[in-house]
């Protein structure tokens, strides 16, 4: 089987395993519009990557059966051990040979790898594993997705698929990868019938994305008519990348004023509603 699904292959039946947000963002990229491409690894590889991972591990084995038997609420030394145990195991297990050959056709220097819950879990949101960025020649593209799909056995997510009674070789886990570009600012957009809302912060878009930021945001109507009125936002660090011949880098930055009252001056909000 293939493990990896451009984004814009989505069909109209994958709105429930995917959620509302995947969904119509692979449905924006096949009409064509300005949204970044990228690759899925479907939900429905997630069973098979999970268990062949548990064959080869005694400690993923028995993390199940640790599970459904142990109130991990209770026994704080229990969670900690089995998810430092767990997540270290994960990461040792080389994935499937199949799925790194794929993984090295992909064509950049650079990946932003992100999660999506579907189905009764979609509602808990896009923070339950941490996006995870790289870029070659650091690591591969194998290695990070290795600890990226670690995280599921973070001690928050193993309390979380206990309390739902989640077995974890059924996760409705889907996997986007996109490419990393050079920004001076990033962050999303949300056209209505008559106004659009904008989050902006500088730089890359990290430091919301793992809780160390939040986003500068003003309301727009439509037509612009009246000046912008942000809604400051707040980050320490600005993360940018280096493109070089053959090669990547991301760089921290730190700001001396945390502020962000503006990140983008009104031609630029006026280039992106013109999109």
């Amino acid at each position: 089987m293939a493990w990896l699904q451009p984004l814009d292959s989505i069909a109209p039946e994958d709105l429930a395993p995917l959620g509302d947000h995947l969904y119509y963002l692979g449905r924006l990229q096949r009409q064509q519009l300005p949204v970044i491409s990228g690759w899925l690894v479907p939900a429905a590889s997630w069973p098979q990557l999970w268990r062949r991972a548990a064959a080869q591990s005694p400690v993923l084995a028995t993390t199940q059966t640790t599970l459904d038997q142990t109130n991990l609420q209770q026994e704080f030394a229990s969670l900690q051990r089995l998810s430092q145990q767990g997540q270290a195991a994960f990461r040792q297990i080389p994935l499937e040979a199949t799925l790194m050959a794929e993984l090295e056709q992909w064509p950049h220097l650079t990946w932003w790898i992100q999660a999506y819950l579907g189905g009764d879990l979609g509602a808990l949101g896009r923070g339950l594993l941490l996006a995870q960025t790289g870029c070659r020649p650091d690591q591969s593209l194998g290695q990070a997705l290795r600890e990226f799909w670690s995280q599921v056995l973070s001690a928050p997510n193993l309390l979380l698929w206990q309390h739902y009674r989640q077995p974890l070789d059924q996760l409705p886990l889907t996997t986007l990868i996109t490419p990393i570009y050079p920004a001076l600012a990033s962050g999303r957009l949300r056209l209505r019938d008559q106004s659009a809302e904008l989050e902006a912060i500088l730089g890359l878009d990290l430091p919301s994305a793992q809780g160390e930021a939040w986003q500068a945001r003003c309301r727009v109507d439509l037509p612009a008519s009246s000046p912008l009125a942000w809604q400051a936002g707040r980050q320490d660090l600005i993360y940018q990348l280096d493109l070089g011949e053959g090669s990547a880098s991301l760089a921290v930055h730190p700001r001396g004023d945390p502020a962000v009252p503006s990140p983008l001056i009104p031609a630029q909000v006026e280039d992106l509603l013109n999109l």
